[in-house]
């Protein structure tokens, strides 16, 4: 109604007349328009007025936008292009300009709008501006836009498919047509549209007699609204040619009434051809196949029988009507001989009919009376003029004759087959007979072989064999089956079925050995053993020396009746004869054996006083070398305790004096000489591979950096040192110290290979070894981190690389090594699990690589100690339990401890550091000696502290200690280790880390 409204006052709105008039008109329109945007300009294009819909439209109230210019509507592309004024130019030149467009709201935001300007003109016909009518079209133009791309979509489908496509109103005119319909009937798009389709298409009787609209079955459903789907018509070409076709209908309703339909027609004009062509095709072959002797199957194209012939009515026994339009594996009731379905996909001819190709195969027929027979079949295909298969010719032959001949040559040829077999069965166990000359193995040969020739199920030999005393005893050997079928069973007895092969009177062969007359059922087992092996059929041949002395029997069974014939037996009876020889032979070689034997014995006696006169010669070699060790360490240590007593002494005498000025002196030598020997119990624990090791998370790169400096000072300026840290190298799990230690000892070794001088490389990488790599190295599989230390030096030769690790061994001059260094090495880095392996070269230089195990976490940051009067202090109540043999390291560690704050309860063994840890007293951390007296050691204390204190902290002091009193070599989670002797800033560290530590 507002829209009416609104065009009515536009229609009446005046161009003319007096101003002031025309302005309150004008306003009065304006002001009651409220779907449009109605405002004025004048001639520069400013807006003058703006009514109520300008601003519920465009957004800008009138304050806003009077005497501003109207082109802010405009987008910005429409501004650039200089759209206002040429609406403006538009609206002189013509007395309007229409508009359908997007414009742009105060927001910033479009939409789409259809508008109107118009000029205003004075009573004298001058233009004085122009007024604008825009109305919002903005949902009506989406739909618009949707609706066309539906109707295009559509219209795509329809354009491109092969059907035709009619919509049809109510009256059965033709509103709509697809271009198929053009290419299908000959009309144009143009012709059919308006006209009714059964006049259009000149709808007929299949036999092209008018069709009344009132009899067309087709019409009657376009005005019922009845669904037909795949009915079938026939339509007439514009040229009069019928054309056969599939229509299907789908009406249309609203508000419950047909409004239109759709209708879709398919061209079925070759289909009809081709049942044409195949039906005249079956007269042709009638006429022909009558008299023919071959069996002929016609199939159609969905391969359904339309045709046999006389000759294959008498194969199958069935007739033309009980198989015409029936799959022909339906018709014969193809099933196995068994009676089992035989499925499709396993039938050779059903395979043969898509392949569309000249097939031949044989299968099995089923007579109508029940009995199969073979058949050889022909499958071809039926192809029309444009080379399209509409069926299948099939031509099938009894074989059955062919199939019987076959059966008997076969027969032939595998009845040859066997007896080759057997030949070369003998063949094969007469050579191993004649060759084999252990009596045990040549007798298994013979049962072996008799199993297989005569398809026996299991076989036996049972021989006599001589003992030393020369009385007979029987053994025996088995194949097919296990020996614990016969061992509760005894030996056979001479019973009427065994005394003729034991006394070699000829075979035994039995059909069933359980209907024989000479099969006894006598005591103690009343016939066949119950857990005995089933036989039945049974075959037993004697064997027989050259001597004439019965050896013993070969006896062969089966579960199965009538398995051994005249043939197994004959073959038997020569196996038998070789046997004997083979036996013979055994026999004559066992006896030269025997007359060696006592030869041999004397030159084992021999043998084995050589071998003890060699290992009392390395005993006494050993015992040298425990000599020199101990030597040596006598003089060592009797040394360093010379310096450390004569600084003490010293030291107590100038304090008697009151000399109080060198006592630094003596105190530094006397702490000199306990770190030179605790270096020297180290390199000895090393050595014996029993040290204690206390391994942690390590950084090697890091390590080699620490130690650079005082690599390049222990080898002098003569030696360049090169390193080399692979980029991400993994953290290995050693004992830092030790590691420090082995990397010095190789760069010492280095540096003694290169008097001249030359270069020492240190390189790290990782190494992921597999089966092969790791065997080489003898290691597990997996990934590890290499140390290597490479020398450009005199190299060593395989002699001393054998030698290399072994106890002082050395090439350096007396007095210039002690032969430790390399055994301290290998024994530390195969204790952290580890190899050492060297790579020398005579002249070249030598490469030593230590392969270490690879760390899964983080590398763990050193620790830096302070002195004695920075350690840590205790927190408040914290409590140490001291367990020591040794009072004056007791002392020791109780005073350090009570400096720090702590509370110290001591034990001088085993079991009454126990006692303390079962009783209700605070123990924070256990510092225990590994070797205690009592009967209890230190790892035994802590086990047993830790049932009644699970997870108790253990601090081992250990000056030497068994692997085993560790855990071999390793320590379980809040376990640590600390060797003798230790400064007690270290101890006093070690305590604080491990109390404040979580686990």
């Amino acid at each position: 109604m507002l829209e009416d409204r609104n065009a009515r006052h536009h229609e009446q709105l005046p161009m003319s007349g007096s101003s002031g008039a025309r302005q309150d008109y004008y306003r009065a329109i304006i002001e009651s328009a409220v779907d449009f945007a109605i405002f004025a300009m004048d001639q520069d294009g400013r807006v003058t007025d703006w009514n109520q819909g300008a601003t519920h439209i465009l957004g800008w109230s009138r304050s806003e936008i009077l005497g501003q210019l109207a082109r802010m509507i405009f987008t910005p592309e429409e501004q650039a292009e200089g759209r206002p004024e040429q609406e403006m130019r538009t609206a002189l030149a013509c007395g309007r300009a229409m508009d359908e467009r997007w414009h742009r709201r105060k927001d910033g935001s479009r939409f789409w709008g259809v508008g109107e300007l118009m000029p205003l003109r004075t009573e004298a016909g001058e233009v004085e501006g122009f007024v604008k009518i825009l109305r919002d079209r903005t949902v009506q133009h989406e739909q618009e836009e949707r609706l066309r791309a539906q109707a295009s979509t559509l219209q795509t489908i329809t354009d491109h498919v092969s059907e035709a496509v009619f919509q049809l109103n109510a009256d059965g005119n033709i509103t709509f047509v697809n271009p198929a319909a053009e290419a299908m009937f000959g009309w144009s798009v143009e012709e059919l549209l308006g006209r009714n389709l059964h006049e259009a298409l000149h709808h007929h009787y299949p036999d092209g007699r008018p069709y009344p609209a009132d009899d067309c079955l087709l019409s009657a459903a376009l005005r019922t609204g009845e669904v037909l789907r795949g009915h079938e018509e026939v339509f007439f070409h514009r040229d009069g040619t019928p054309r056969h076709v599939l229509c299907t209908n789908a009406p249309v309703r609203v508000d419950g009434r047909i409004a239109s339909t759709v209708l879709t027609i398919t061209d079925i004009a070759e289909r009809k051809q081709a049942e044409a062509a195949l039906a005249e095709t079956t007269r042709r072959l009638n006429a022909v196949l009558d008299n023919a002797t071959v069996a002929v199957f016609l199939m159609d194209d969905r391969q359904h029988c339309a045709y046999m012939n006389a000759a294959a009515e008498q194969l199958t026994g069935y007739t033309l009507a009980e198989t015409q339009g029936r799959p022909l594996h339906d018709v014969i009731h193809h099933t196995r001989p068994d009676g089992s379905p035989f499925p499709l996909h396993e039938c050779a001819i059903d395979r043969a009919f898509p392949e569309n190709a000249q097939t031949q195969g044989e299968e099995v027929f089923v007579h109508k009376d029940g009995h199969f027979y073979p058949v050889a079949f022909n499958a071809s295909p039926v192809r029309d003029e444009a080379s399209r298969t509409i069926g299948t010719i099939i031509e099938v032959r009894d074989i059955s004759a062919e199939k019987a001949r076959e059966a008997a040559l076969r027969e032939s040829t595998e009845r040859l087959a066997s007896e080759r077999h057997a030949l070369e069965v003998l063949n094969r166990t007469g050579t191993r007979i004649a060759a084999e000359l252990e009596l045990d193995r040549l007798v298994q040969t013979v049962v072996d072989a008799g199993v297989e020739l005569t398809g026996a199920q299991f076989g036996a030999f049972f021989y006599n064999v001589l003992d030393e005393a020369g009385g007979k005893y029987m053994l025996y050997a088995l194949s097919g089956a296990e020996r614990s079928a016969f061992e509760k069973f005894g030996m056979p007895r001479a019973t009427a079925v065994f005394a003729p092969t034991f006394l070699g009177e000829g075979v035994i062969r039995s059909a069933d050995i359980l209907k024989d007359e000479r099969y006894g059922r006598n005591a103690p087992h009343s016939g066949m053993p119950r857990g005995h092996l089933p036989v039945r059929s049974y075959l037993a041949v004697p064997v027989t020396s050259r001597s004439g002395e019965v050896i013993g029997g070969l006896f062969f069974g089966h579960p199965e009746p009538d398995v051994f014939s005249a043939r197994s037996e004959a073959l038997m009876s020569g196996l038998a004869a070789q046997a004997a020889i083979g036996i013979d032979n055994a026999r004559l070689f066992q006896a030269a054996q025997q007359a060696a034997a006592t030869l041999e014995q004397r030159v084992e006696e021999r043998t084995a006083e050589l071998q003890r006169t060699e290992e009392a010669l390395r005993q006494a070699q050993k015992m040298e070398a425990v000599g020199q060790l101990t030597g040596g360490l006598a003089h060592d240590f009797n040394n360093l305790l010379t310096g450390i007593s004569g600084s003490l002494e010293l030291l107590q005498t100038r304090m008697a004096q009151g000399r109080l000025t060198d006592l630094d002196r003596y105190i530094n030598a006397a702490q000199g000489a306990s770190k030179r020997a605790a270096a020297l119990t180290h390199r000895l624990l090393a050595f014996s591979r029993r040290q204690t090791l206390d391994p942690k998370p390590t950084d090697v790169n890091g390590l080699i950096s620490g130690m650079e400096e005082l690599i390049r000072r222990t080898v002098g300026p003569a030696i360049k040192i090169e390193v080399v840290g692979a980029a991400g190298l993994w953290p290995a799990l050693v004992d830092p110290p030790q590691l420090e230690n082995a990397l010095l000892n190789l760069c010492i070794n280095a540096r003694d290979a290169m008097p001249e001088g030359g270069r020492i490389t240190i390189e790290t990488a990782n190494k992921w070894l597999d089966d092969r790599a790791a065997r080489e190295r003898d290691l597990p599989p997996g990934q590890y981190l290499s140390l290597c230390v490479t020398d450009t030096g005199t190299g060593m030769t395989p002699e001393v690389i054998a030698k290399a690790f072994d106890p002082f061994f050395t090439t350096k001059p007396i007095g210039q090594g002690t032969g430790l260094g390399l055994s301290m090495i290998y024994g530390f880095v195969r204790q952290s699990g580890g190899q050492v392996r060297i790579y020398s070269e005579v002249g070249q230089g030598t490469t030593m690589c230590l392969y270490l195990p690879r760390h899964y976490g983080e590398a763990e940051e050193g620790d830096v100690l302070a002195g004695l009067s920075d350690a840590p202090r205790a927190e408040q109540g914290e409590t140490v339990l001291i367990v020591d043999d040794e009072p004056s390291v007791r002392m020791l560690v109780t005073e350090v401890l009570e400096d720090l704050g702590y509370t110290a309860i001591e034990a001088a063994d085993g079991p009454a550091g126990l006692k303390v840890l079962q009783s209700d007293v605070r123990v924070d951390l256990l510092v225990t000696d590994v070797g205690l007296p009592g009967g209890m050691n230190g790892r035994q204390v802590a086990d047993a502290g830790r049932e009644v204190r699970p997870g108790l902290k253990v601090l081992f002091i250990t000056g030497y200690a068994e692997n085993a009193a560790i855990g071999n070599g390793y320590l379980e989670p809040g376990m640590q280790v600390l060797t003798k002797p230790f400064v007690m800033e270290a101890l006093a560290g070690r305590i604080r880390e491990m109390i404040e530590s979580r686990s």
